[in-house]
């Protein structure tokens, strides 16, 4: 989908991100230019590898699942920079009610998954063994 979509939101962002944004780069660049493509260097690498994390963990799993890895994975971010930078005392029931609804959520989604997994594994072996036809609960 990104392949298709980002050429057409470079054309339609690209104008104005000239117009607003080119003198204030240049005035940086011309004072900071290695850290300035090192940043850009690093940043788009850091973009390519995410993107290539993200098709193998969907081809991987399944798309259901890494759209609630991804769930996770922003609620854990939030959490730790509020740590980090401090601002534990602005947390209310919302957000502390919030992350434990999102961390409990995953956390029950995995166990279903792989209990169903441990399940299809047992009843495939006994009916490997010609114990049951495979109707087993673990």
């Amino acid at each position: 989908l990104t392949f298709y979509t980002a050429p057409v939101s470079v054309m339609a962002l690209l104008p104005f991100a000239l117009y607003r944004e080119s003198s204030a780069f240049e005035e940086y660049y011309a004072t900071n230019a290695t850290p300035t493509i090192l940043l850009l260097v690093g940043g788009s690498i850091a973009a390519l590898a995410y993107n290539v994390v993200h098709n193998q963990m969907i081809a991987v799993m399944s798309a259901t699942a890494t759209t609630v890895l991804g769930n996770v994975k922003i609620v854990i971010l939030i959490f730790a920079s509020s740590v980090m930078f401090g601002e534990t005392n602005d947390w209310g029931y919302k957000l502390v009610g919030g992350t434990a609804l999102t961390l409990g959520g995953f956390f029950l989604y995995s166990y279903a998954g792989l209990r169903d997994k441990l399940e299809q594994m047992r009843a495939s072996e006994l009916k490997a063994e010609g114990k049951q036809d495979g109707n087993y609960r673990v």
